[in-house]
């Protein structure tokens, strides 16, 4: 992704360039080496708002490759999907508001053979009048609240959701989630949403 200015604080529409792997082959003429060259599948003008922190990632929910992107913020954050149908332009899904996002991922967080849910990590979000004490939410693909996750003790600036990851565990097909806070790590083995729990 790229943007015309990334300016901290004050995100811009930008571009988002997909590309493929290593399609063909073309001489180094210095080296004589032959080099692999990525093909340009297609780019969009998105109307995506880009700025300093905005994330990628890819997931399939069951329609092919989405590209999704991220906007940082206290009021404009979101998560946006991007549909590269035949390589051709972008389709710009509906932007899942995310306000005081930082951090997401994708993931199949209750381990089922449903959709995979949207982890939206929102570090400087109030929580029961504590500032900043920051809560995870979760979203299915289309952007509806599925629930949220915080610290019902958080101190303020804990800042829990400052970075999020689903990531496998052992070799039954489950996952965990990890959500990052202020000199802390959450490891959340249960779902949904969430009954064991271990701190670092």
């Amino acid at each position: 992704a790229s943007a015309p200015d990334l300016t901290p604080n004050s995100p811009e529409s930008g571009r988002v360039w997909i590309f493929d792997r290593a399609t063909a082959q073309v001489p180094d003429h210095t080296t004589g080496w032959v080099m692999p060259e990525c093909g340009l599948i297609g780019s969009a003008v998105t109307g995506v708002l880009l700025d300093r922190g905005s994330q990628l990632a890819i997931a399939d929910f069951g329609t092919g490759p989405t590209v999704l992107v991220s906007t940082p913020g206290t009021t404009s954050g979101g998560i946006s999907r991007l549909n590269f149908p035949g390589g051709v332009g972008a389709n710009v899904g509906p932007t899942i508001s995310v306000p005081d996002l930082d951090s997401f991922a994708v993931g199949d967080l209750d381990d089922s053979t449903a959709d995979l849910e949207i982890i939206a990590g929102a570090p400087r979000a109030d929580v029961n009048g504590t500032a900043d004490a920051g809560e995870v939410r979760v979203f299915n693909p289309t952007g509806t609240a599925l629930g949220s996750i915080s610290i019902p003790e958080a101190k303020a600036q804990l800042q829990f959701g400052k970075s999020v990851a689903i990531v496998p565990w052992g070799n039954t097909g489950a996952h965990v989630l990890v959500v990052g806070a202020d000199e802390k790590i959450y490891t959340y083995f249960q779902s949904p949403f969430y009954d064991n729990v271990r701190v670092q």
